[in-house]
């Protein structure tokens, strides 16, 4: 690398630390974000464990499938009432 002046040194060291800065007030925002949705979570779920939120988002994704599965059934039951239902009438008929 070729030398440099000091001119082109202090320009250099002026960029970087206005990126410095920018990288520091952007990490300032994602740390009180972080801070918000951790409290958001614990006023909702109870935590803001990873590890507990996602057994809890296990734990409701298996309730919803077995209320889905029962309401299946019960519909597939109502079906087939339906259908000896309709049978008996159109041998009745």
């Amino acid at each position: 690398m070729a030398a440099e002046s000091i001119e082109q040194l202090t320009a250099r060291y002026k960029d970087l630390d206005k990126k410095k800065t920018i990288a520091e007030t952007q990490l300032a925002t994602a740390t009180d974000e972080l801070e918000k949705l951790k409290t958001e979570s614990r006023k909702q779920w109870g935590t803001d464990d990873i590890a507990e939120l996602e057994q809890k988002l296990k734990e409701m994704r298996a309730a919803n499938e077995k209320q889905r599965a029962e309401y299946q059934a019960h519909l597939d039951a109502i079906d087939s009432k339906l259908s000896a239902v309709e049978k008996e009438f159109k041998q009745t008929s």
